[in-house]
């Protein structure tokens, strides 16, 4: 913790996991694709292969590779089935810009780190957010059926998508990591 305001965020953090029957911290820095100490200290059920997506292109189906590390990946087991959410940490007064920017397809990494946090931990994914460090709000989206087992929502802040569209959103990730794969191949 390096100054007063952290402290009161991390706080604020363990008042709102106190409810119980929430998603808990679970993970941190959980990476895929890196060595475990490369880019510093990595969670031990880190994953030293990359994320492997295949996706059309002009030139045919082209297997890309991802690495990267989730700051923090929430859990809450349901009927025995794990469901998660990945929290990315922003340290600038607010989280917004990079909400927004997952939000309408322009910044693919949370929406991609759903597709791996299913793929390699068989966590099925349920929400994706962004915690700014300045202001403490949540900012991303949750699968609406579940917003209820995520704590410390706000409505404003949050964009609820029902199954349909959560899996459109999904479908639209892989669209958008193929067309951005077909300008690198051409």
């Amino acid at each position: 913790v390096d100054s007063l305001d952290d402290l009161e965020l991390l706080r604020e953090e363990l008042a709102l996991l106190r409810k119980g029957n929430v998603a808990q911290p679970t993970y941190a820095e959980l990476a895929f694709g890196e060595e475990m100490d490369e880019r510093g200290p990595r969670d031990a059920a880190s994953k030293l292969e990359p994320f492997k997506l295949i996706v059309p292109t002009s030139r045919g189906d082209t297997t890309v590779k991802f690495r990267g590390s989730m700051d923090r990946v929430d859990v809450v087991t349901i009927r025995g089935k794990r469901y998660g959410v990945i929290i990315d940490y922003k340290t600038g007064r607010t989280s917004k810009r990079y909400a927004d920017a997952m939000q309408d397809g322009t910044d693919l990494q949370l929406r991609l780190y759903l597709r791996v946090l299913e793929q390699f931990w068989r966590i099925t994914p349920i929400g994706a957010l962004y915690l700014g460090f300045g202001d403490g709000v949540r900012r991303g989206i949750v699968r609406e059926e579940f917003a209820g087992r995520i704590s410390g929502l706000q409505e404003k802040a949050v964009e609820p998508l029902g199954t349909d569209e959560w899996n459109g959103m999904l479908a639209d990730t892989t669209k958008r990591i193929g067309e951005l794969a077909d300008r690198l191949v051409r």
